[in-house]
């Protein structure tokens, strides 16, 4: 028996007991480190047996890859001749451009001139009667090649333009100070107030992202002449009104031109002389309203696109599929210059449209690649290259007395470029469509601009918005012009048809034209007569009817 305070730790009992708890406790301790160690190893199995499986299929993969080997050494080899091949296209192509930059340059300096205007000579005859003019010494066929001289051409011409164009001692006495342009006052003309210029300096208007390059990368001012101010913006008081649409068109006369269609047309200011233009290579140049061919013009490699009269017409510029411009001297009956794209230009592209600006002094030029070249007449050089579509530019039109510049592109906007600050002024937003036309007024404060459906947006350029919008389709509308007042406006479509427009009352008419697409029309003589052009060959001269004449 034990005694004492110790007595119940002593106790053999107590011993027992506790030696017992601590057992138990063991026990358990041991029974969940074993769940703990089966669960870790059927973990252990899983993960042995996951792992086989991806050696296996790594091994797959490895074996399936190394099957492709001969099949990538084989592209390998394709990729490097390829490469090879197009780094040697790539010199030869650089070569053959540096050539033919030389053999251009070469070309104004050589003993044979540019192939030009020549006038036919089965009707040489008769068209020198019926102007008038005496017949020229006949030359022979190798010294026509040599001297470059279209026999009676230039006479004849002088002749049709003798009441457009002026002579230079005139022009002095008329205008002392040395400019193109007869003095507006002695023709009673009424100015506008300095606010309808205040357009001109547009340039702070849009100009982030659309900075225009320039060729070369010098100033306009170092390298090329000063463009000169646009005129004062004359007034409409003295002149006759409109016709009215209602009344419609009667056909006066027609005459054939090119046997590949008539691709485009542009008329005199004064409404004496049209030229067009086509797929077969060839320019003519018409007396109107009698139809008979003055000249004939060749040279281009490509179909012509586009042509345009000067100023004061005594040259011509056209633009054609073989990436080229030429510059025509009417008078002397040659080609002048040829317009060639920078070097930036790697590939040839087409031309689509070209314009003079008001003065003469530049020329633009809208290429597929969605740049509006700018030309200057003195060098034939590009003064600017005008980039911010990101389609082919189908038109191009200037403002009249502005310095803005319109181009219409396939991307479905109209932007304004001032070619004076070399920057984009505004855009158009609102066509759903490629647009392939625009035009101005004369007045130079509205632009129309047609689309591939047959819309016709009307733009004010005072506020830079849209003013309405009008649907003449479904067909394409090719081309579009107004009258010398721009109360109306013609639309030319590839239905055949003209579509005639009042702009302020919005009542729009129409007629057939053409058996085919109707490519091209214009007004002429204040709006007494209308001309349409058509891919059937035909140059259609309309005049308005009369409350005697019913409209055909």
């Amino acid at each position: 028996m034990c005694y004492g305070t110790n007595a119940e730790i002593c106790c053999p009992c107590t011993l027992s007991c506790f030696l017992l708890y601590l057992c138990r406790k063991a026990i358990k301790n041991f029974e969940r480190l074993s769940i703990i160690r089966d669960h870790h190893r059927v973990r252990d199995r899983h993960s042995m047996t996951e792992l086989s499986i991806l050696r296996t299929c790594l091994k797959r993969l490895t074996d399936h890859y190394a099957s492709f080997g001969p099949a990538m050494q084989e592209l390998q080899l394709k990729y490097e001749a390829v490469y090879r091949e197009k780094s040697r296209l790539s010199i030869q192509l650089e070569k053959t451009r540096r050539e033919l930059m030389k053999t251009q340059s070469l070309i104004p300096q050589a003993t044979v001139p540019l192939e030009g205007t020549v006038l036919h000579g089965r009707d040489r005859e008769r068209v020198l009667e019926l102007v008038g003019v005496p017949a020229a010494k006949e030359l022979d066929p190798e010294q026509q090649r040599t001297e470059g001289n279209f026999t009676g051409g230039g006479e004849l011409l002088r002749q049709v333009l003798d009441n457009i164009i002026p002579e230079k001692e005139e022009e002095e006495a008329g205008n002392p100070n040395g400019s193109s342009h007869v003095d507006k006052e002695q023709m009673g003309i009424n100015m506008l107030s300095q606010d309808w210029r205040a357009m001109d300096s547009l340039d702070g208007a849009e100009t982030d992202g659309s900075a225009c390059n320039q060729i070369g990368g010098e100033s306009s001012s170092s390298k090329y002449r000063a463009l000169a101010e646009p005129p004062a913006r004359p007034s409409m008081s003295g002149l006759p009104p409109s016709l009215d649409p209602r009344n419609g068109f009667y056909l006066k006369s027609a005459f054939a031109t090119h046997k590949t269609g008539v691709v485009k047309m542009c008329v005199g200011s004064g409404g004496s002389m049209a030229v067009t233009v086509g797929d077969d290579r060839l320019w003519h140049a018409w007396e109107l309203p009698s139809g008979t061919q003055i000249m004939t013009g060749e040279g281009h490699l490509e179909g012509i696109t586009s042509a345009d009269l000067s100023p004061d017409q005594s040259l011509l510029v056209t633009t054609s599929a073989d990436s080229t411009a030429r510059v025509w001297d009417l008078c002397g009956g040659k080609c002048t210059s040829i317009l060639t794209l920078g070097h930036e230009f790697t590939y040839p592209e087409c031309l689509w449209d070209c314009a003079w600006n008001w003065s003469g002094e530049c020329i633009a030029v809208a290429s597929a690649s969605g740049h509006v070249m700018l030309f200057d007449t003195e060098t034939s050089e590009v003064r600017h290259c005008f980039k911010g579509h990101v389609d082919a530019v189908n038109a191009c039109t200037f403002v009249p007395y502005t310095s803005l510049l319109c181009s219409a592109s396939s991307d479905m906007t109209v932007q304004l470029w001032d070619i004076r600050t070399n920057k984009k002024v505004g855009s158009f937003l609102g066509h759903a469509s490629p647009v392939f036309a625009a035009t101005t007024t004369a007045q130079g404060d509205i632009i129309a601009s047609a689309d591939s459906d047959g819309n016709l947006h009307m733009w004010d350029l005072r506020s830079m918005s849209e003013v309405y919008a009008v649907q003449f389709g479904p067909g394409k509308i090719n081309d579009v012009a107004f009258d010398h007042r721009g109360d109306v406006l013609a639309a030319a479509l590839s239905d055949g048809s003209v579509r005639l427009l009042n702009t302020a009352s919005q009542y729009a008419t129409g007629f057939s034209s053409h058996v085919a697409s109707c490519q091209s029309c214009a007004f002429g003589e204040m709006g007494k007569k209308f001309y349409t052009a058509g891919m059937d060959g035909l140059v259609n001269i309309w005049s308005p009817c009369t409350q005697q004449q019913p409209a055909k």
